[in-house]
């Protein structure tokens, strides 16, 4: 190193502080920057999912008050009406009755608020898909707050024009009226 020129040793030194400055980059700044960058990241996807479920919270509020404005049994029905009797007379009404095979009622009770959840699973077999829409439609449209949780429906009969159907239908009944 005695030997060396100032020169020479001024570009040594300078060649040295450079490996230090980029061995400090690569080493510390670089994936400093990079883990700052990633943390960002997180930070905006927290914040979309806060977002998120902050709606889904209002939206889920806003469900818990349809329930006592839109589906209070005291606006839509008459004293003693029941589920199974408004089914079995919607079934005469629209020609399906003598296609029932069993009608199974049941009930429990709603986790928010004084209510009871009705329900009643009906059974019907040999019965045309315009017979089944008209009792479909009479139940969604008596405006009595019965509603229709789900439908499971076959093809049955000569040349599959016949429906073996399953329906469950529910509505809400205050513990009062109970």
């Amino acid at each position: 190193m005695k030997q060396l020129s100032t020169r020479e040793k001024k570009i040594l030194c300078l060649g040295g502080c450079f490996l230090l400055i980029l061995f400090a980059l690569k080493g510390i700044l670089l994936p400093a920057m990079a883990e700052k960058e990633r943390l960002e990241k997180r930070v905006v996807a927290a914040g979309k999912a806060l977002q998120e479920m902050t709606s889904m919270q209002e939206q889920y509020q806003r469900m818990g008050l349809n329930i006592s404005s839109e589906m209070h049994p005291g606006k839509k029905r008459g004293k003693g009406f029941t589920l199974f009797s408004f089914l079995d007379r919607l079934a005469l009404k629209s020609g399906v009755k003598e296609n029932i095979v069993h009608m199974k009622p049941d009930s429990r009770k709603h986790d928010k608020g004084a209510y009871t959840i009705s329900m009643v699973k009906v059974k019907l077999e040999s019965l045309y898909l315009k017979e089944f829409m008209d009792f479909l439609y009479f139940i969604e449209t008596a405006g009595k707050g019965v509603h229709i949780s789900g439908v499971s429906v076959i093809k049955t009969g000569k040349e599959n024009q016949l429906l073996d159907a399953v329906l469950d239908a529910w509505m809400l009944v205050s513990e009062d009226a109970a």
